[in-house]
C-alpha cells in the first residue's frame, strides 16, 4: 500500500509495511514526536488567569487562562522529559519557588483552591 509520510518536512511517498504506518521512516516519527507541541488556547476566563507558575526545568512563567490546559508543573512536554530524565544535574531544581500549584497534581489543586474559597 502506497501512502505520503505525516511528516510535515518529508511528504514522500512510501510502501506501507502495515496498514497503521504514518512515517516513512523512524527518523521521521522520531522527527514529528520531538517536534510535536501542544497548541495551548490563549482566551481568558472573565479576564483573570486560572493560575500561574514557574517551569521546574527552564524558570520561565506560565500563565494558565482555560480549564483544558492541565499543566501544573512544566510549560511544555520537552523541558518534562528533559527534567526526569537527568535527575539532580540542573541546580535549580533545589528552589522552593514552584508557582502557585506547588507541584501538586491538577485535581489536588482545584480542591485546595475549592477548600480556600468556602
Amino acid at each position: 500500500m502506497i501512502k505520503e509520510c505525516a511528516n510535515p518536512k518529508c511528504k514522500k511517498s512510501f510502501q506501507a509495511k502495515r496498514k497503521t504506518q504514518k512515517y516513512c521512516s523512524g527518523k521521521c516519527r522520531k522527527y514529528v514526536e520531538k517536534n510535536k507541541n501542544v497548541d495551548h488556547e490563549e482566551t481568558k476566563i472573565d479576564g483573570v488567569p486560572l493560575r500561574e507558575f514557574y517551569c521546574r526545568e527552564c524558570g520561565g512563567r506560565v500563565v494558565i487562562k482555560t480549564e483544558k490546559d492541565k499543566r501544573t508543573v512544566f510549560c511544555c512536554v520537552q523541558h518534562e522529559r528533559k527534567y526526569w530524565k537527568h535527575p539532580g544535574t540542573y541546580s535549580h531544581r533545589g528552589t522552593t519557588n514552584l508557582g502557585m500549584s506547588g507541584g501538586m497534581s491538577l485535581n489536588s489543586l482545584k480542591r485546595r483552591e475549592k477548600l480556600i474559597l468556602e
